[in-house]
Parts: C-alpha cells; structure tokens; sequence
C-alpha cells in the first residue's frame, strides 16, 4: 500500500514538471486574442487554427447561418449580425478576408471571418444571410464554392503567446523553462488588466506558418499546449 503511495505522487509531480499551471486571465491583446487558439477540441476532433492566411485557397459546401444565432457572441467576442458581411471558418485566422465564389453561378463576394464553424460534414464555410443572400444560396442551403482569401496589409508578423500570469514570478518560471531547453527566449509583456498588472509570455515575431508549426511541436514536447496567436 505505501508502494502504491508513492507510485502515484511521482505520477502527479511529473505531471507538475511538464506542465505549467497557466494562471489565465481574460485576454485584452488586438484582433488576433480572441478566437485564435493554435489548435482546440470540438465534438472528438481536433483542429489546428493558421496562424496566417496567405495564399489560401479552399473548394467544398457552403452554408449559412441566421436567426438562430443573430444577436449572440461570435468566436471573437463581436455579436453577430446576420445582415453583415462575414462568415465563419474553422481554421483560417480571425479575422482573415475571404473570396468567396459560387461555382454554380460564378457569382463572387468578400466576407470578413469573425467566427468559427460549420461543423457539419462536407461544410468548409458558414455565410451570413446577407453573404448568402448575395451568392443566391439562402434558397437551397448549401452550394458548391471556392474560398481564396485575401491577403490583410497588417498581416506581416504574429507572436506565439504561452500563458498570462498575475504572478511576475511564474511568467519568469515559464521563460526559463523555455530557455534552458534552447529555444528562442520569450518576451514578458507586462499590460494593465481591470486594474491589476498581468505578465503576458510570448515568443516571437513570427512570419509563417511553417515557422510557428515547428515552434509549436517543440512547445509540446514540453508539455506547453496552450498556446495563442497575438498580433
């Protein structure tokens, strides 16, 4: 019994080795803090988000979403309005700008992505109502469509965010860590949150995609998972 004991407090203390309590707190950073995790869980899948949008092009179904979601918050935080021009993605940036063509029509419009989804089979692409009322697909539902995206002036740099911590103490813990295991020395970027200091972990710039995957696998090699992109 006292074998079995200690068995499982080197479990948990390993545990506390590879993985940093990261003491959260809401995010106040530009556009790309909310709703850009490097990569989430949804309904037994996982998703990797781009950290960039360049040169991305994409064909399958779309289709649209109203009513039943107009007036509540997208993945970023805004409230969705079903007459605006946006639409959701699962794993462009947001928000990225996106061509979209139908194929049956030719037809083509430029919506803002702002949220995420659809997660139905087959659906690359949620429009809003007006989006689909636009491309003449409200009627059936779903359509055939090309998406290429639209490349943004301020898209040049991101920075890989680690963890944000209220103690000074534990964000300079998590860039030792970082260090000592040769990788690029992280940032610590101290911002005022609802009147308290917060200390905000971050490595970078970064320039494209292929650069932030690498960091990122090396990041989880650690036990460093939860990771965000930040302008």
């Amino acid at each position: 019994m006292k074998n079995k004991s200690i068995f499982f407090i080197i479990i948990l203390l390993s545990g506390c080795l590879t993985q940093f309590p990261f003491d959260e707190t809401e995010e106040t950073d530009s556009q790309t803090s909310a709703g850009n995790p490097s990569s989430y869980y949804l309904r037994g899948q996982s998703y990797k988000v781009l950290a960039f949008s360049e040169n991305f092009k994409q064909q399958g179904i779309a289709s649209w979403y109203g009513d039943d979601f107009h007036g509540k918050k997208t993945s970023n935080g805004e409230i969705y309005d079903m007459y605006g021009m946006t639409a959701a993605h699962k794993t462009l940036p947001i928000p990225s700008y996106v061509k979209v063509t139908n194929l049956k029509t030719m037809r083509s419009i430029v919506v803002r992505i702002n949220d995420r989804g659809p997660y139905h089979d087959n659906r690359i692409i949620d429009l809003s109502y007006a989006a689909a009322q636009k491309l003449d697909i409200h009627q059936p539902g779903i359509e055939q469509v090309k998406i290429e995206t639209i490349s943004s002036s301020n898209e040049t740099s991101i920075y890989l965010q680690l963890g944000v911590f209220n103690n000074p103490d534990n964000a300079r813990n998590l860039q030792y860590k970082i260090t000592e295991n040769a990788l690029p020395k992280p940032k610590i970027k101290q911002v005022t949150h609802q009147g308290e200091k917060v200390y905000k972990v971050q490595i970078g710039p970064l320039y494209n995609n292929s650069e932030v995957d690498e960091l990122n696998l090396k990041l989880a090699r650690l036990g460093i998972l939860k990771t965000r992109y930040v302008r």
